[in-house]
């Protein structure tokens, strides 16, 4: 297994503060042999200096392009990718040392395996662990069906790719800014399994300006990528479960965008889910009022 090539992509994109640390952590890997490629998407904060002295130092491959998006920017490198498995890390967060061996053994055992995710340990801007995952007792596997109806993402940080099945599916749909839910659930859909293992392989860092946090846009690239599902018997099940995510964000962040999304989804596709969420902006939406009139009575 050690001389099985992995490729690493790390996509990167104004990240000067962290990237150093997410390369170093891949150029630490446990397992030999990585070709780990580097592509700036138009950084205007300095990375491409600081990853270009890096590649210079430990000779690994890095290019540079203007802004074209996430999804543009993976298939450059996957058209590169020499590997059988693919890695796509992202530029803020940090592998665990083992992290490339241990998911590459259970791809190696089980070739029907065509995406593995695993748990992760959450940083914060500065690196230090906010949240560390227990590890549970098995590996949690998956098929199409189940991942359509749970609209269930193997997120970046922790993703494994067989190379073969990225190809098959045809790449990333660069209409799509994001890449970790369609490409799990693309590569599902051709009948491969898609596979949890229960313990942490990552830390991914969460700070002011990480891309997850534009939840609005990723509430759009959702839905956009399931109505490729939509003649699937699943398909209403897993957007409702969309809808029920972004919730949560808008719950938090903005009553009135909340309660636009409330209205965008019929009643009758409401589950218990929604209902909770329904139950936490009805309690928000009273804070605020009595916010307000606390704060006008004095």
């Amino acid at each position: 297994m050690d001389g099985l090539l992995v490729t690493v992509i790390i996509p990167s994109y104004n990240h000067r503060d962290y990237i150093a640390d997410s390369i170093l952590s891949v150029l630490a890997q446990t397992h030999p042999a990585i070709q780990l490629i580097v592509i700036d998407d138009g950084s205007s904060d300095g990375s491409q200096d600081l990853i270009g002295a890096l590649a210079q130092e430990h000779g690994f491959t890095f290019l540079a392009h203007e802004n074209r998006g996430v999804c543009a920017t993976l298939n450059r490198a996957l058209a590169m990718a020499e590997g059988e498995y693919v890695v796509t890390f992202g530029s803020d967060d940090i592998m665990l040392p083992d992290r490339v061996e241990r998911q590459l053994a259970h791809m190696v055992q089980h070739p029907e395996v065509g995406c593995v995710g695993a748990r992760k340990h959450i940083i914060d801007g500065q690196g230090r662990r906010t949240r560390s995952a227990s590890e549970r007792v098995q590996v949690k596997s998956y098929l199409f069906p189940e991942l359509l109806r749970k609209a269930k993402a193997v997120g970046a940080p922790t993703a494994m790719y067989r190379r073969q099945a990225m190809q098959e599916v045809g790449g990333y749909d660069e209409r799509i800014t994001l890449e970790d839910f369609q490409m799990s659930l693309h590569i599902a859909s051709l009948g491969y399994r898609v596979d949890i293992l229960p313990f942490a392989v990552t830390c991914y860092r969460v700070h002011d300006r990480n891309y997850s946090r534009s939840y609005r846009r990723h509430f759009r690239n959702d839905l956009m990528l399931l109505r490729a599902f939509k003649s699937h018997p699943e398909y209403l099940q897993g957007r409702t479960e969309i809808f029920n995510r972004y919730l949560g964000a808008a719950i938090r962040m903005d009553l009135g965008h909340a309660r636009t999304i409330f209205g965008r989804l019929p009643l009758k596709q409401w589950n218990r889910s929604t209902w909770r969420r329904y139950r936490e902006y009805c309690l928000a939406v009273s804070r605020r009022k009595l916010s307000f009139w606390s704060a006008s009575a004095n």
